[in-house]
């Protein structure tokens, strides 16, 4: 799950590479399962369930040392977050291999406009502790989150990516009204998955038996609770910010369901791509015009 989309020359020297890669890959796969289904599925999920740690630089140590930490436990892993600032709360969500501080960029014109910023690691990223995570369990995370946080006036989140495909599900389940900004959205998760798991020759069969599992433990389904199907429940407002030519997940998904929903707003960019529209200083100060409008 590191990049949902793989940009490749498309000739037939590439096609054929990439059909011997995956029938090879299946057929091991598929012995491995056969012989030794445990040792196969710690291997999937290590490979696609379990985050690399994100690499705070000089900057963004410095901004955790100032933030007041706290933390709290969702299924049996300690999350830890930070505050900066005080009054109405405004959740910073982080993607895939991200983590909360990564959002840094808005905590100032936050605190400046009054609000508290609040950032998270999610689940087995950052400070927060696990090797294995999912889109379930980030889910998860927010839902405690806001239900603990009811009286602490959560005003906003920002979200980006993965998170903010979390923050959706998230807010549906609660039917929480909260004004919510989407940066560059996973909106079709499920097909993104799966797409990258059929790209590395996957057998169908084993990442649908692990789906499941997840599915069973976290009282979740992946297709019923994919993004985009739940947008139109959202109770609360939504600007999605997409670059249109974001290569990781695409703008399109975004424009499809802006156009099909009233209720979504939709700001895109140029030239930002996945992970520098988090700092960009027009895209902050929209999402602040957004939240305080």
């Amino acid at each position: 799950m590191q990049d949902y989309y793989f940009n490749m020359e498309i000739n037939s020297t590439n096609v054929r590479h990439k059909k011997v890669r995956q029938i090879a890959t299946a057929s091991l796969l598929n012995l491995m399962w056969a012989m030794a289904p445990g040792l196969t599925r710690r291997l999937l999920l290590k490979l696609f369930f379990s985050p690399k740690r994100y690499q705070t630089n000089t900057e963004e140590e410095a901004i955790v040392s100032k933030g007041r930490p706290f933390q709290f436990r969702v299924h049996e892993k300690t999350i830890h977050g930070w505050r900066w600032g005080r009054g109405p709360e405004v959740l910073l969500f982080h993607g895939w291999n991200g983590r909360g501080i990564q959002l840094h960029s808005f905590i100032e014109p936050l605190t400046a406009s009054g609000y508290t910023a609040v950032a998270i690691d999610g689940p087995a990223h950052g400070a927060s502790s696990g090797k294995v995570t999912s889109y379930f369990e980030f889910t998860d995370v927010l839902r405690k989150f806001l239900t603990e946080e009811r009286e602490a006036r959560v005003q906003g989140i920002i979200a980006h990516s993965f998170g903010a495909a979390a923050a959706i599900n998230a807010l549906t389940k609660e039917k929480m009204a909260v004004k919510t900004v989407c940066i560059a959205p996973v909106l079709r998760l499920q097909e993104l998955l799966c797409s990258a798991l059929d790209h590395y020759g996957i057998p169908q069969r084993l990442y649908h038996c692990l789906i499941r599992e997840f599915e069973a433990r976290y009282g979740y389904h992946l297709d019923q609770d994919n993004p985009h199907r739940l947008l139109k429940s959202l109770s609360g407002p939504l600007l999605i910010v997409h670059d249109v030519r974001d290569r990781t997940v695409p703008y399109r998904d975004s424009a499809h369901q802006a156009q099909a929903l009233e209720q979504i707003g939709l700001w895109p960019t140029e030239g930002l791509g996945h992970n520098r529209i988090l700092h960009d200083g027009a895209v902050v100060a929209q999402c602040m015009a957004y939240l305080k409008g």
